[in-house]
């Protein structure tokens, strides 16, 4: 996993490694190239890179499956969330919500009134549905408060919302 003192590895190429860092570890924004890689825009990758860029694609392919958060990673939604919550180190600050329930058929949060704090909880719920079968999301409020819903098919095992609760009590 990618960190502050993660030493740039061979296979990425050294004029992307700051900014393949910088992304990853604070939602910073990055050229081009890397947004369209980022999105998983392979037709814009092979437009905005430079030669070096272009060879070195394997090894950042690699380097990017292997070690850096699925969240990061693979639609324009995703990098939006991402640099909006602020990267890896984002998703360390506590997320402020009121109450959560966790039904058969779906996940929902009551938070405070507040768009920042309903994203960050999407983020962090994104995060863990990345590989778990979440259908479709809602999000709807008030002056007050806001839910955010996320629906399951099929429904999630106990140990999911085990994993769940041990999630979200501790933020």
């Amino acid at each position: 996993m990618i960190d502050e003192s993660t030493v740039r590895p061979e296979l990425v190429p050294e004029h992307l490694w700051d900014g393949v860092r910088n992304y990853v570890l604070y939602g910073r924004q990055t050229g081009s190239f890397l947004e369209a890689f980022f999105m998983n825009d392979l037709f814009e990758v092979f437009a905005r890179g430079d030669e070096e860029a272009l060879v070195g694609l394997r090894g950042l392919v690699m380097y990017v499956y292997d070690e850096c958060p699925t969240g990061c990673r693979g639609s324009k939604e995703k990098v939006r969330l991402w640099g909006l919550h602020g990267g890896l180190e984002g998703l360390k600050r506590p997320q402020k919500f009121v109450d959560f329930d966790i039904q058969e058929d779906h996940l929902e949060f009551r938070t405070e009134s507040g768009g920042e704090i309903s994203e960050g909880i999407y983020v962090q719920a994104r995060l863990f549905f990345d590989h778990a079968p979440v259908t479709r999301t809602h999000m709807e409020g008030n002056n007050d408060e806001e839910w955010v819903r996320f629906f399951f098919e099929p429904a999630i095992t106990l140990e999911q919302a085990d994993e769940l609760e041990e999630l979200f009590s501790t933020s």
